[in-house]
């Protein structure tokens, strides 16, 4: 009984095994924690084939954009409980081409803080195919979303 005791205090004063090294994240949770947040619109830029006028972008200001792994809600696409994510690099100059920012439309999407590469994630609807897909140019802490020739320029909330 007195070993047991003695060798139970001993092993008391031992110091801590070596922690196991933390496992490695989930496939795709590092690119989720670039895209997958609630985003606040900041200020729009009109493309050169906006269908809106400058007024109705406007009021789009401070709009929050909500976004997970698999769903979205969005003042532009409306919301999707179940959906899909893909992700692609991308040069900014082929997104600008792509959605008709030219010369000083390009500079404030520029000055905003979106560069020269971004991230693209394009949000497909599983749930109902008439929900128009939400599409994500992430650079950092900034982020840039269009819809009818309006590009949203996002900050986290």
């Amino acid at each position: 009984m007195r070993l047991y005791l003695a060798l139970v205090l001993i092993y008391g004063c031992l110091p801590p095994d070596k922690a196991a090294p933390a496992p490695p994240p989930p496939p795709g949770s590092v690119e989720a924690a670039a895209f997958a947040h609630t985003w606040l619109v900041e200020n729009h830029i009109l493309a050169g084939n906006a269908t809106l006028t400058e007024g109705d972008a406007i009021l789009m200001h401070g709009r929050k954009v909500d976004v997970t792994t698999s769903s979205y809600r969005s003042p532009f696409q409306g919301s999707c409980d179940e959906a899909t994510y893909a992700q692609r690099t991308r040069s900014f100059d082929d997104v600008a081409a792509e959605v008709d920012l030219a010369g000083d439309r390009r500079s404030t999407a520029a000055s905003f803080g979106i560069t020269k590469t971004v991230t693209e994630y394009r949000m497909q609807c599983t749930a109902n195919t008439r929900t128009p897909p939400l599409v994500l140019f992430v650079a950092g802490k900034r982020a840039m979303t269009c819809f009818s020739g309006v590009c949203y320029l996002l900050t986290p909330a």
